[in-house]
């Protein structure tokens, strides 16, 4: 027993004590063989319970290691996915902002245009009205040459027109235009025939030439009509265009501003999601050292506790069987050289130990 003991270095005092017990005949081979099962079991219990500790920590750090990788992957995957929807979140803002900018300078290209319109339209009614006035005068001075020249083709004032009206209308309407008193109202044709004649022709031409000035004014104010439709035309054009443009951005938008708003919440989640595997790798990474503590000693001596332990059971099962024989051989060799050490260990140690 001693041989297979010191020959791997093992210290155990039990077995000492039970040596020395042996020698000094304080037991005897009943008493021993049953001190040596009490032994047998409780290095067997010693060595399961071992068992059982090794599998423990073996098993607590394999989850705690694949615990840690798995947070760490997570917290990768997430950094990577909150690195995408940032960049996502940057490029909606982008789009958000530009279709902003889109709207509003539609809206200021349809103020501005409304603005040009209407402009135009208050110079189209002056330029209608100066224009209505200088026809209608060119037709009263026509109208004022043919009563002397043309009776025929004069047309009297209409009913309920006060007889001087026509007459001083007629003069301020020449007035304005530059026409004097004289040449709205020419006097009676003279008493000779030949300057009767030359008088009508010069009168007929400057007749003529009234109605031209009315046809060119009158056609300038059908075509200033015609250039106001088309205007007018064109720019409810320009507002449909602008009302289907700006309806489209603001469909668009509001799709942008749903996503943004997704990817706004699904930032918040990543962060939520990063910060609860942080955590979990946090308390793993504390688990495992705690585990490092705990198991650390038991599983770098574990083999050679075995062996050791093994060894002490060979040892002990040889004595059994030598006791159960009465082979006086195992007590000469107790009382060897082992004998005094053995004698020491009891000494220090007491019983038990």
């Amino acid at each position: 027993m001693h041989h297979a003991r010191d020959s791997k270095g093992v210290k155990d005092s039990r077995l000492d004590f039970l040596g020395l017990a042996i020698v000094c005949k304080k037991y005897n081979f009943d008493q021993a063989i049953s001190m040596i099962d009490k032994l047998l079991k409780l290095l067997l219990q010693e060595q399961k319970d071992e068992d059982v500790s090794k599998e423990y920590c073996n098993e607590k750090l394999h989850q705690t290691d694949d615990k840690i990788k798995d947070s760490e992957r997570n917290m990768a995957r997430m950094t990577k996915r909150g690195k995408v929807t940032g960049n996502s979140l940057g490029t909606v803002k982008d789009e958000i902002a530009d279709l902003e900018s889109k709207i509003a300078e539609l809206d200021e290209q349809v103020t501005e245009a409304t603005k040009l319109r209407k402009e135009e339209y208050e110079r189209f009614l002056k330029d209608v009205n100066d224009i209505s006035a200088a026809s209608k005068l060119l037709s009263m001075a026509e109208n004022r040459l043919n009563k002397f020249y043309n009776p025929s083709l004069y047309r009297p004032p209409k009913q309920g027109q006060c007889p001087g009206e026509g007459h001083v209308h007629g003069a301020m309407l020449a007035q304005e235009s530059g026409i004097t008193e004289h040449q709205a109202a020419p006097p009676p044709p003279p008493a000779a025939v030949g300057a009767h004649h030359k008088k009508m022709n010069e009168t007929h031409h400057v007749i003529e030439l009234m109605k031209e000035l009315k046809t060119g004014l009158d056609n300038e104010l059908e075509q200033m009509h015609v250039e106001m439709e088309e205007a007018q035309a064109e720019y409810e054009s320009f507002l449909e265009d602008a009302e289907l443009k700006r309806l489209q951005h603001t469909k668009l938008l509001a799709q942008k501003q749903g996503a943004k708003a997704d990817f706004e919440e699904g930032l918040m989640k990543n962060d939520r999601e990063y910060k609860s595997a942080a955590e979990e790798a946090y308390a793993a990474m504390k688990l495992m050292g705690d585990l490092h503590t705990e198991c650390d000693l038991l599983l770098s001596n574990y083999d050679m506790q075995k062996e050791a332990r093994s060894d002490e059971i060979e040892a002990l099962t040889q004595a059994e069987q030598v006791l159960l024989g009465n082979d006086l051989t195992f007590v000469q060799v107790m009382k060897g050289a082992h004998f005094v050490r053995g004698v020491r260990s009891f000494r220090s140690h007491g019983p038990g130990q």
